[in-house]
């Protein structure tokens, strides 16, 4: 094998397979959670031709390796240890203390085992979707043709199944059936549930309109519940059926807890979120336009900023303008800034290659991949999109930009802006950059790492 020599050495030097509790990977590093860190030999894996460096973050041991040769190394480390698929390991909890993690570090964990994962389908939708729209906007391509309905498809898909997709990855982290997750994936996406309106129940039991949220959450709890349904159902069923009822009947138990309860309660707060965010907006001025466009990058990795688009219709109706567009451009520029600011600190080429693209992406409008596939996973990165887009937001406030129709921001939808406040539009959207960028490094350096 290609790199048993190099992996037999990370295993000896991370405390051997009795101290790993979980070892998985993401775009370009192998992680292990362990038992006792302590036992790490951070200078005998860097030694490694395979290693490119190594850091333990977040109580997570994190072996920098490198895009595609990742997957390869991954995938002989499991064939050398005979673990399945997904490296975890059945160990005595009380014997395996798992170090206590703020809600910062929870976050990344989740970003890291669940989302980023989904990263391949996000950047080929995003980069797509991003060179379409551009062209669109510039007048290159007819919306008309066949060429872009089919383009548009390809590239509309992977956000549209996001759902599904991220039930895959979630059903692999919690530890549960990962067709069964999909199966809910599907059943939330369901079109019957357009046609079914409010009158949909269960039983009796009602179903409210949007229990399919096409939030980023929803599925993901809901996998996680799946996940302590399915083990509840292989205590009662008997071991000799158990392959075709347990399956089926946590799918029948938990789908309608999702349909009923998860889904319609995270739409109520992404509305009641939306509506406090509004408010905030019409009566603190720029100070209110500084927080929304602030916690804007927040919104959108949780997919709560989808309930801004009802506003956003309902202004546009109502005065001929969208307040609303110009704080998210800032956030999404300050997303691309502290996206470009990691590509400038990355040490790898293979990362600094994706947050390069994923911050092109970003720029052009779409932000999925550089929010989840590379700010979200960085603390310092993700504070700074705080701060770039808060001072991005407060200027779109201070010079009173509007944007006359709804689009993809901050650059592909740029003549959505023209007017007089066009150029004021332009120096917001390079403040959020340049203050994110600078915010980036400046965090990172003071956390000691240029592996944010």
């Amino acid at each position: 094998m290609q790199y048993e020599d190099d992996l037999r050495v990370i295993l000896e030097n991370v405390g051997g397979i009795e101290n790993i509790t979980r070892v998985y990977h993401c775009v370009t590093r192998l992680r292990f959670n362990l038992k006792d860190t302590s036992l790490i030999n951070k200078a005998a894996i860097d030694a490694t031709k395979l290693a490119k460096g190594s850091v333990l973050n977040a109580g997570q041991y994190q072996v920098i390796i490198g895009a595609g040769t990742v997957d390869e190394a991954y995938d002989e480390f499991l064939r050398m240890t005979g673990l399945a698929d997904g490296g975890s390991i059945d160990v005595n909890e009380d014997e395996a203390p798992a170090e206590k993690k703020n809600l910062v570090g929870m976050a990344i964990d989740l970003c890291t085992n669940v989302l980023i994962p989904a990263l391949p389908a996000l950047v080929t939708g995003g980069i797509t979707k991003a060179v379409l729209l551009s062209l669109l906007f510039g007048g290159v391509i007819d919306p008309t043709s066949p060429t872009y309905g089919v383009l548009m498809m390809i590239s509309d898909a992977p956000f549209y199944f996001l759902p599904i997709i991220l039930a895959f990855t979630s059903a692999k982290y919690f530890g549960c059936n990962q067709v069964a997750a999909m199966v809910l994936g599907c059943i939330m996406l369901h079109p019957s549930f357009a046609e079914l309106g409010d009158g949909a129940n269960l039983f009796g039991l009602p179903i409210p309109d949007g229990a399919s949220s096409s939030t980023r959450f929803p599925v993901i709890i809901g996998v996680y519940v799946m996940s302590w349904v399915e083990k509840l159902w292989k205590r009662i069923v008997p071991k000799m059926v158990a392959g075709f009822f347990v399956p089926m009947l946590t799918i029948f138990t938990t789908a309608p807890i999702v349909l009923a309860a998860v889904g319609p309660v995270i739409n109520l707060a992404a509305n009641a979120a939306g509506s406090a965010l509004v408010s905030l907006v019409e009566f603190a001025g720029v100070f209110g336009a500084a927080i929304v466009s602030g916690i804007y990058p927040l919104m959108v990795f949780t997919g709560l900023h989808q309930a801004l688009g009802a506003f956003e219709v309902q202004s546009l109706a109502q005065v001929g303008y969208d307040p609303f567009l110009p704080l998210g451009a800032a956030a999404n520029a300050a997303i691309a800034g502290a996206t470009f600011a990691l590509a400038f600190l990355a040490k790898e080429e293979d990362s600094r290659s994706l947050a390069f693209t994923s911050g092109i992406s970003a720029i052009i409008g779409i932000t999925e991949p550089a929010l989840y596939g590379v700010v979200a996973p960085a603390k310092a990165a993700f504070v700074s999109t705080f701060i770039g887009g808060a001072a991005g937001g407060a200027l779109m406030s201070l010079f009173g930009v509007k944007a006359y129709a709804m689009g993809p921001v901050p650059l592909a939808g740029i003549a959505i802006f023209l007017g007089d406040t066009f150029v004021q539009y332009l120096i917001a959207v390079v403040v959020s950059v340049v203050v994110a960028a600078v915010a980036t490094i400046a965090l990172t350096k003071a956390m000691n790492g240029r592996d944010a």
